[in-house]
């Protein structure tokens, strides 16, 4: 299995826009989607995330959405050419061949296994928080069910943290503001040297 990273962008919300170019030698660009009905966290996403933009990520990367909102649908149609991968909140919606389980909520017992599961370490919707190691426990319950291997665990994730995950044979991390907080290029070529 390859360990994959991907680059969240969340954390640049309101703030400059550094040169992303470096952004190629990751696994894939995560777009955190809020609009304020799902999370009322103050933060919203969708003026950041203009057609523009998308085009100019989508020439670096593939696109990955996780969608923190009550109308999922009408976002999967307004970038279905973006991206196949469309993470929604498994407690809103309850269904998806891509749920995001949130830091609080218990694993659900699926009827169906998902292709991949977003699994948060901190509680979804803002950005900079500390990773809460309650989440190997999680990661635990689904190496039980066989299904560690389709997890993407998100937030709070450092270097420390990704090896961490890394060894516990997860699909992957997405990583924010641990990449973004120090020089782009150098933090990109760190985080890279774990895809395999």
């Amino acid at each position: 299995m390859t360990f994959k990273v991907y680059a969240s962008l969340l954390s640049l919300v309101d703030k400059p826009i550094p040169n992303l170019s470096s952004l190629r030698n990751l696994s894939g660009i995560h777009i955190d989607i809020l609009d304020d009905t799902l999370i009322k966290s103050g933060l919203t996403s969708t003026s950041f995330f203009n057609i523009d933009f998308l085009d100019e990520l989508l020439d670096l990367n593939q696109l990955e959405f996780h969608l923190m909102t009550k109308n999922p649908v009408d976002y999967h149609i307004k970038f279905k050419k973006y991206s196949k991968v469309f993470y929604e909140m498994y407690k809103v919606n309850g269904s998806g061949s891509t749920p995001c389980i949130d830091l609080d909520d218990p694993i659900p017992n699926f009827k169906e296994f998902p292709e991949k599961i977003l699994l948060m370490s901190v509680q979804a919707g803002l950005p900079g928080q500390k990773f809460d190691s309650n989440v190997f426990e999680k990661i635990t319950s689904l190496e039980n069910k066989h299904l560690s291997e389709k997890v993407v665990v998100d937030g709070g994730i450092d270097l420390y943290k990704a090896k961490l995950l890394k060894g516990m044979d997860v699909e992957g991390v997405v990583v924010g503001s641990g990449l973004f907080q120090g020089k782009l290029e150098d933090s990109v070529s760190e985080f890279a040297k774990l895809i395999d």
